[in-house]
């Protein structure tokens, strides 16, 4: 029998967070546990954890030409040993990746966790409309030829991996063949931290009757930790016990984030709202375990990894009614879901949960009886099947 080959075109990876990073990174590890042969190539100025792929890092270094330049030509170099290119992204790694499966007659495949255009033209305030509304808003310049860009490379791959039925129907939307989208759900792969709450709590020293709030996210815009913090802080003023820890965003970050969504800062020192900037997977997992409730206040998400990965902790989970969420939790059944940035529901939310802390225990196990759908298992099977078929 051949040997299964593959190259994975990463963009981000850990120790960066992220959906993205995570995702790549189970590929890394669970693949050549299943017979593959594995090379990862990413943009990394270093590397966290340990994986049976082969993992060749791409420093971020220099301009972006030159930084992409060196990514293609790694790619270039690398390819001709691997039959397939799964490119994680459809622009930073899926440009190249299309490039050079053409030259070298590669099978591409191209994994769509949103939609880059958007992302990078909303967080610079070219277009305050949401993924939905952008699809129909006509834009022209840098943001017109990244739509360019990632709807021509999608177009030309072989297939095309969406992470959930919701970011299927936008990528339908590019033109492309509805018969060469595929929809494989994410999965976390990192097994949950083992531990009471009381122990976590003392090592993160939180007082244990505290209601303690996990968020996590890269600080953008959409991803709502202004608004957040602020619904914490009137809950705070409202003389609720309440503590925010938010990871992936550091302290000084939060702090304007909130001031710009009207929020009264906290005093410096002040450890009941905090950012903790980026940590390992390990501290990320062991702050869900020690959550009361994750939140996640977000504009927009293809399929939350994080929102798995509280589902399996067991820890209660308030988020919005957007995209791929609506596949993940069932408003009052599995979860709470509020509308964008709205302090009133957001602080309602949360406040329940402090007044009767068991109100949210069997959505959470509503949650764990739901998540056969989103395993490790079931994800890699239909992985490993769309490769096979290619």
């Amino acid at each position: 029998m051949n040997e299964k080959r593959l190259l994975i075109a990463a963009e981000i990876f850990p120790p960066s967070i992220g959906g993205p990073a995570t995702y790549a990174a189970t590929l890394a590890r669970e693949l050549p546990a299943r017979g593959w042969n594995v090379t990862v190539v990413c943009y990394a100025d270093r590397i966290a954890g340990k994986y049976g792929a082969e993992i060749i890092r791409v420093p971020k270094r220099g301009g972006a030409m030159a930084r992409y330049w060196r990514y293609f030509v790694t790619l270039w170099k690398t390819a001709k040993d691997f039959p397939i290119i799964y490119a994680q992204g459809p622009v930073s790694s899926g440009l190249p990746a299309l490039v050079v499966a053409k030259l070298r007659r590669k099978k591409l495949v191209v994994k769509v966790t949103g939609d880059y255009a958007w992302e990078q033209a909303f967080h610079s305030g070219a277009t305050k409309v949401f993924i939905e509304a952008f699809q129909q808003q006509k834009i022209d310049g840098k943001y017109g030829w990244l739509r360019r860009i990632e709807r021509f490379v999608c177009q030309h791959a072989d297939r095309v991996v969406a992470p959930s039925l919701f970011l299927k129907k936008i990528v339908e939307g590019w033109g492309v063949d509805a018969g060469k989208i595929i929809v494989i759900y994410n999965a976390p792969s990192f097994p949950i931290v083992a531990g009471k709450k009381a122990e976590l709590r003392s090592r993160f020293n939180t007082p244990i009757d505290a209601v303690l709030v996990v968020s996590v996210g890269r600080p953008v815009p959409w991803k709502g930790f202004g608004v957040l913090g602020r619904a914490v802080a009137e809950l705070l003023a409202e003389g609720r016990n309440f503590r925010l820890v938010c990871l992936g965003i550091t302290d000084p970050q939060l702090r304007e984030m909130m001031a710009q969504a009207g929020s009264k800062l906290l005093p410096a020192g002040d450890q009941r709202i905090v950012g903790k900037g980026v940590v390992e997977q390990e501290q990320v997992l062991a702050w869900l375990r020690a959550a009361d409730c994750f939140v996640l206040n977000t504009a927009y998400e293809g399929l939350s990894h994080i929102i798995l990965e509280a589902m399996y902790a067991a820890t209660p989970v308030i988020t919005t009614d957007v995209g791929g969420n609506r596949e993940l939790i069932r408003d009052g059944e599995t979860g709470v879901l509020v509308p964008f940035n709205d302090v009133v529901k957001l602080k309602q939310a949360m406040a329940v949960l402090a007044d009767n802390s068991g109100m949210y225990a069997p959505q959470a196990a509503g949650a764990s009886q739901v998540l056969e759908r989103f395993s490790l298992a079931t994800m890699m099977r239909a992985t490993e099947q769309m490769l096979d078929q290619l």
